[in-house]
C-alpha cells in the first residue's frame, strides 16, 4: 500500500510539473507573437491630404486587373469582371499586387446531389492531407 501512494505522489508531481511547464511554453510564444509580429492594420491611404475610402482602394486595385482581363486569351465562359473582382479580392487579402497573379482558369464547381460544393472541397482537402502525411510516413521509414 505505501508503494501505491508512492507512486501516485510521484504522477501527481510530475503531471504537475508538465502542466506548467507547457503553460510557460505558451506565454512564452504569446509574448513572442506579440514582440515579433507585424501589425494587422495597414495605414489609410492619403490622396491630396484626404483619407481615401476602401471602395475606391479596391476599384483602384482591380483596375490593372480588368484591364488585363477584358482582353482574354481564352474564354471559359466566365465574365472578365467577375474574374477581376476575384483576383481584387484575393489581392487585397495576401497583401499582394494584382498584376503578381496569372490567371488560368475560372470556372464553377460541379454541382452535386449529395452535397454542397464546399463540403466536397473540404472533404477532398482531408483526403490530401491525409496522402501527404502517408507519403510522408513512407519516407521516413
Amino acid at each position: 500500500m505505501d508503494n501505491l501512494s508512492y507512486s501516485l505522489e510521484i504522477m501527481i508531481v510530475g503531471f504537475t510539473v508538465v502542466v506548467v511547464s507547457l503553460y510557460l511554453l505558451y506565454l512564452v510564444l504569446i509574448v513572442f507573437s506579440r514582440c515579433c509580429a507585424k501589425p494587422a492594420k495597414p495605414e489609410p491611404q492619403k490622396t491630396n491630404g484626404t483619407n481615401v475610402p476602401p471602395a475606391v482602394v479596391a476599384e483602384a486595385s482591380s483596375a490593372p486587373v480588368a484591364a488585363a482581363v477584358s482582353q482574354p486569351q481564352q474564354s471559359y465562359g466566365t465574365a472578365p469582371e467577375i474574374v477581376a473582382a476575384i483576383t481584387a479580392a484575393i489581392s487585397a487579402s495576401m497583401n499582394m499586387p494584382a498584376n503578381q497573379f496569372e490567371i488560368v482558369s475560372v470556372q464553377r464547381a460541379q454541382s452535386t446531389q449529395n452535397g454542397s460544393e464546399w463540403a466536397i472541397a473540404g472533404r477532398k482537402r482531408l483526403m490530401e492531407k491525409r496522402q501527404d502525411l502517408a507519403m510522408f510516413r513512407r519516407e521516413r521509414r
